[in-house]
């Protein structure tokens, strides 16, 4: 008995002499007594100690108070050690942690993933770099000068390549098309994705970026009429990968599929790097009929279908059971574009940057991920939502505020929902795992599932995915739908379709591209890509 209540006398001062401060004079506290503790009593020991009582919060039984003297409240531990059931701190909450920018309140797309939620665990990370392969983007922007990569490695205008990586003052970036080191937007394309992941806040100018705080690598390969070549896109994909970026933004695509571009995205997946794509803007079912990059089916790719500002699906979006991951907004987005200005634009090219936003936020809050448990914790980070089942492969919507808080909720299997193609494979994450982990299914007529979470779907239904730790503790997804449809793939040599819109000026810009032709023979070298528009 005389060590439980030494003990209790310690916490007692620990928490006042650490949590009241020492230079205090009053403070308040919730305090909350045992029940057989009669008023007349309490009464008589807050005179006694110095109390004076501010509320009683009669439904919860709780007195709201204020010490006025820290000194005769010295006492206090000793003669209430048996009498209360708690006291804490009246703690000062706040307001949701939302930036002062004027046209915050008209970005309609972070109030449709929780970002103010969100920003109360992370507002990013200027450590965190999201390579932008795109028209550029104009750097100087009031919103995008502070988060432009700097590669410190570089003596800017020396003519020298002071890293060894074979670019020549690669300062901020390269211009592949043009080759050269100034990847500046001259399309006002890349300017708005650019944007919507990174446009500085809190700053009392314009809007907010996904990320308050990030490094942005700007990688140019789409001229000034927005189209550009297969083998530019994969330099830039190489580069970045090479430089450190953790998540690369790809608002372009069409409908031919390169072996040379999948291998591009499978070496930035192998150093790290999460390439997050538009899905296109045809209203066409991809896994019928397959977009690209989006429909390669690399482990590093994460497709993004693109939501109106009601949180339907855009009429103009691409969707697909399994070859499209995840819905984001994508409708009447505004962010910024050429000339310090700003502008609304309406694509999967906005969706895209809006979930590889997320991404970079998720790495910021635990830069200790996988690409892989990265890739997962974005298919875990969604709104269930009905309506999208059978759309795309994690069956939801975007959340930035569930991408974060799912980072404190322990041992869990990524992601909890998904749709995978009979015939093909998917593999999950143990996040926070202890040791050796075992993976099972209900029913392996279904699917089949290795000891490293490798999931292949062999005919069609639901099946429950269970893993176990090395210490005995279990997670459970909710289902994994294996699907009947697989995509069709393309014809080798297909003709690469654009689908992104911006506008300089505020309103809708949502148009598609004019489909380029090629000679036959021409095609054999050279595939065009345009930005999704």
């Amino acid at each position: 008995m005389m060590a439980k209540k030494l003990f209790i006398f310690m916490l007692t001062y620990m928490f006042f002499n650490f949590s009241l401060g020492a230079s205090e004079t009053s403070k308040q506290y919730l305090i909350k007594f045992k029940s057989h503790v009669s008023q007349k009593t309490i009464d008589r020991l807050f005179k006694q100690i110095g109390v004076e009582k501010i509320k009683f919060i009669k439904q919860i039984s709780v007195f709201k108070i204020r010490i006025n003297n820290l000194k005769l409240f010295g006492n206090f531990q000793k003669i209430l050690n048996d009498k209360i059931i708690f006291i804490e701190p009246d703690y000062k909450i706040k307001a949701f942690n939302t930036p002062n920018d004027p046209l915050f309140p008209d970005q309609k797309g972070l109030e449709n993933i929780n970002a103010s939620l969100a920003w109360d665990m992370s507002t990013g990370a200027s450590s965190v770099l999201v390579a932008i392969t795109d028209t550029g983007y104009s750097y100087n922007h009031d919103e995008l000068k502070e988060q432009v990569f700097v590669n410190q490695k570089e003596i800017p205008g020396n003519g020298i390549d002071d890293d060894n990586n074979g670019f020549i003052d690669d300062w901020h970036g390269w211009d592949f098309a043009g080759d050269d080191n100034d990847p500046t937007d001259g399309h006002m394309h890349g300017t708005h994705v650019a944007g919507i992941i990174g446009a500085k806040a809190n700053n009392d100018v314009g809007i907010s970026g996904v990320n308050w705080n990030v490094s942005i690598l700007p990688l140019q390969f789409l001229t000034k009429d927005g189209s550009g070549d297969t083998s530019d896109a994969i330099d830039a994909i190489v580069y970045a990968a090479d430089m450190g970026a953790r998540v690369m933004n790809a608002s372009w695509g069409g409908s031919q599929s390169s072996q040379a571009l999948e291998d591009a995205i499978n070496y930035g997946f192998e150093k790290g790097m999460l390439f997050v794509c538009a899905a296109g803007n045809d209203s066409a079912n991809s896994d019928l009929v397959a977009s690209y990059p989006a429909g390669h089916e690399s482990p590093g790719i994460l497709s993004i279908a693109s939501s109106d500002p009601d949180g339907k699906l855009s009429s103009f979006s691409n969707y697909g059971a399994t070859t499209v991951d995840i819905v984001a907004p994508g409708g009447q987005i505004l962010s910024t574009v050429l000339d310090n200005k700003y502008g609304r634009a309406s694509g999967t090219s906005m969706a895209s940057p809006m979930a590889a936003g997320v991404a970079a936020l998720i790495v910021s809050a635990n830069p200790a991920l996988t690409v892989l448990e990265l890739r997962n914790a974005m298919l875990n980070a969604v709104d269930i939502n009905g309506d999208f089942e059978g759309v795309v492969s994690s069956s939801g919507h975007i959340n930035a505020q569930k991408a974060l808080a799912q980072l404190q909720n322990g041992f869990q299997v990524w992601p909890s929902q998904i749709t995978v193609a009979v015939g093909k494979s998917f593999q999950f994450s143990a996040y926070q795992g202890q040791g050796a982990v075992k993976w099972t299914v209900d029913d392996d007529k279904i699917a089949t599932i290795d000891e490293k979470g490798n999931l292949k779907g062999l005919s069609a239904g639901e099946v429950v995915v269970s893993l176990t730790d090395a210490n005995g503790n279990k997670a459970t997804t909710n289902k994994v739908t294996v699907h009947s449809t697989s995509p069709i793939p393309s014809a080798p040599g297909c003709v690469a379709q654009a689908n992104a819109g911006t506008g300089a000026e505020e309103g809708s810009f949502n148009f598609f591209s004019i489909i380029s032709f090629f000679l036959p023979f021409l095609m054999l070298f050279l595939i065009k890509i345009r930005f999704l528009k």
